[in-house]
């Protein structure tokens, strides 16, 4: 079983800044993670629900915290980069995952564990990749680029493609913390929704499009670098 060592970021980014090489003894020999499911090499496929297992050895004193909490992401090299799961107990070794309907040779997954409202302390890559078939006919969204810029005080153009029956319901979901929490903007049958962003709003809104099947099953649009908005001043 391979194990992947990290480095509390604050050691990381100090060494980095003062222009000096992490040596090994910079690693904390305390923390340890083990990815058993999806292996590196293993072939999945988009839409199937899988068991994501692993290993976790954390710092004892963010272990007992209350507030700390850790996330997944998937990670690839054509760029997506998508929250997997909500905030989890840090106690957690395992959970469901339904594969998003994409084909791609450089899927991997990466957690980040931390105190809530302090920053990521800690960041785990899986170090080898796993392949995602997309399935034939399987349903999927694709958020489409905004064609103009977002400003405050005016409409957000929201439109995506879906493969979906026409008539089908969706959901816009958006987050203030890129991606951490999302909450419903809107429901429409249609594949576009006007979002009306506050004139005083400085920041970045991060959109995702939902569907929830006949099963109960989510179809969720991928949160890719396009999905998160930043928002210029408005006209004065």
């Amino acid at each position: 079983m391979k194990k992947y060592y990290i480095a509390p970021l604050v050691i990381v980014a100090a060494l980095m800044l003062a222009g000096a090489s992490i040596p090994a003894m910079a690693q904390d020999s305390r923390t340890y993670f083990a990815l058993t499911s999806p292996a590196e090499g293993q072939i999945v496929a988009g839409g199937q629900t899988i068991d994501v297992a692993f290993e976790l050895r954390l710092d004892k004193a963010l272990i007992e915290h209350p507030w700390a909490e850790m996330e997944f992401f998937l990670e690839t090299g054509e760029g997506v980069h998508v929250r997997i799961t909500p905030q989890m107990r840090l106690s957690a070794r395992s959970f469901r995952w339904t594969v998003p309907n994409i084909t791609t040779r450089t899927a991997r997954l990466s957690l980040q564990a931390g105190i809530e409202g302090e920053g990521d302390h800690y960041r785990f890559y899986q170090t080898g990749t796993f392949t995602i078939k997309s399935a034939r006919g399987g349903a999927s969204i694709l958020l489409n680029s905004p064609s103009e810029k977002a400003k405050a005080g005016r409409n957000l153009d929201l439109s995506w493609t879906s493969n979906l029956p026409e008539g089908s319901s969706y959901d816009v979901m958006i987050s203030y913390d890129r991606g951490a929490h999302f909450h419903r903007a809107g429901t429409t049958v249609e594949t576009r929704f006007a979002l009306p962003v506050e004139k005083d709003f400085a920041g970045s809104i991060t959109v995702q499009i939902v569907h929830t099947l006949a099963d109960g099953n989510a179809v969720r649009s991928l949160q890719t670098r396009d999905a998160t908005i930043v928002v210029s001043e408005g006209d004065r």
